[in-house]
Parts: structure tokens; sequence; C-alpha cells
């Protein structure tokens, strides 16, 4: 695990930096504007939309207490989802990491 200082955000001038700022925040807000955008577009889908904001997409976040090798992120949210019925024909993964 990396030491807490380096996942804390900081400001940096008039910018917050910080592993939390570009982790999905901005994905998540693009969903959101996106979903939005359709409901207020009017246009009728043959099935539903569903915006899905997971925790543990990432290897360096094991959740509260869960603590060991089993649950070291590595899409742990994604995979609760799936186990328990959360399924779609598509998806859109807006991760901005790659």
């Amino acid at each position: 695990m990396e030491p807490q200082a380096e996942l804390a955000g900081r400001v940096v001038g008039n910018k917050v930096q910080g592993l939390g700022i570009s982790n999905m925040k901005g994905g998540v807000a693009a969903f959101m504007m996106a979903g939005k955008a359709l409901q207020r577009s009017g246009v009728r889908l043959k099935g539903d939309v569903i915006f899905a904001a997971v925790v543990g997409e990432i290897s360096r976040t094991p959740i509260g207490e869960w603590q060991s090798q089993d649950y070291r992120g590595e899409g742990a949210g994604t995979r609760h989802l799936l186990a328990h019925g959360m399924h779609s024909d598509y998806a859109v993964c807006c991760d901005g990491s790659t």
C-alpha cells in the first residue's frame, strides 16, 4: 500500500491534484450529463439505461473490512453487480486512465 500522503488530494497553485481527482470523477460526470441529455431529448429507448459508479476498480483499493488478497480492487464493484443480477446487453466504460 502507498503511504497515505500519496493517496490524499492537495492544492497546487489554483488546482486540486491527486488520485481521487483523476480517478473516474470526469467519467461519472460525463455519464450524468449524457443521461440528462438523453432524458431531455425525449428519445424513447427499447430498454433501460443503467448508470453504475462502482468501487474498487483499481488494485490499490481494499474496501472497509475487506482488506485481504481477495479484495484488492480489480473490478470488485463490477463483479458484485454481475454476481447479484445486474446484466446488460451493452456497456460503456469511461475510465480515463487508458
